[in-house]
């Protein structure tokens, strides 16, 4: 039996051929063939990641009982996390360059990163804002069904509500910044696409994304296999998977999303 394979029409991404089918181990072949092809994007993603693996353990210092520090090492975060959108942005565009015409384009990055900005950025914080609606309403549940002492009856529910609240929060957050990218979408549009998308081929992205945790979870073990006391040599290493699979795995997902979306 074919591992997820799917039959569509040809659409206007040169990628898709007509009567071509594209499953998630495919998907992931063609992530490591882009990145084979844009290690100079690989490069880019190695640097920042060094820089930011530096600050992190260097400077930021979440358990400390220090308040002045906890302030710096939260605006640190939060500063981290500001320049990983844009560089989400740099990279989505170039891979989404590549992948339908051909063509490598480095000094496009910054611009990407910049174009992309404000709705990636806008589109992360209504996923936040729903994550956080969903962990209120699941607890605001509770509180009645305790005051009448139905508390398993309130849990039950509590526990289903926040089951689907979970469930759209992950499909918003599956495919939006592919939408932003490669469909030029608003906030709202990309967030209603992702959770249309991922809906629709569910048990297909659901395999990819089950590919790639498990690459991540391979990685966690080789992070083991490393002296403890060798941090240099983790940094570097970090940096480069980093800097590699911060092509791959895009990729893979981008490839997918443009062959079911024929984009």
């Amino acid at each position: 039996m074919k591992l997820s394979t799917l039959s569509l029409s040809y659409g206007p991404n040169p990628e898709i051929k007509k009567g071509h089918t594209m499953g998630a181990i495919e998907a992931i072949r063609k992530g490591f063939a882009i990145a084979n092809k844009n290690l100079g994007l690989a490069a880019i993603l190695f640097i920042f990641s060094l820089i930011g693996e530096f600050i992190s353990t260097r400077f930021i210092e979440i358990d400390t009982a220090a308040i002045a520090a906890q302030l710096t090492s939260l605006t640190l975060v939060g500063i981290i996390v500001l320049i990983e959108i844009f560089i989400q942005g740099g990279t989505l565009g170039v891979i989404r360059d590549y992948i339908k015409e051909g063509k490598v384009r480095l000094t496009d990055f910054a611009k990407y990163g910049l174009k992309y900005y404000l709705r990636l950025l806008g589109a992360g914080l209504a996923i936040v804002g729903a994550a956080i609606i969903v962990f209120i309403a699941g607890n605001l549940l509770m509180i009645p069904m305790a005051i009448s002492k139905l508390i398993l009856l309130g849990g039950i529910i509590a526990l289903i509500v926040t089951g689907i609240g979970i469930y759209l929060v992950l499909l918003m957050a599956a495919l939006f910044p592919y939408e932003i990218v490669c469909g030029n979408a608003s906030v709202m549009e990309a967030l209603a696409g992702s959770i249309d998308i991922t809906r629709r081929f569910i048990n297909k992205f659901a395999l990819l994304f089950l590919i790639i945790a498990l690459i991540g979870l391979a990685w966690m073990i080789l992070l083991k296999l490393i002296p403890a006391d060798n941090q240099t040599l983790t940094l570097i290493i970090r940096g480069v998977f980093n800097g590699y699979f911060g092509v791959v795995i895009p990729a893979s997902i981008m490839s997918f999303y443009l062959f079911v979306t024929a984009k």
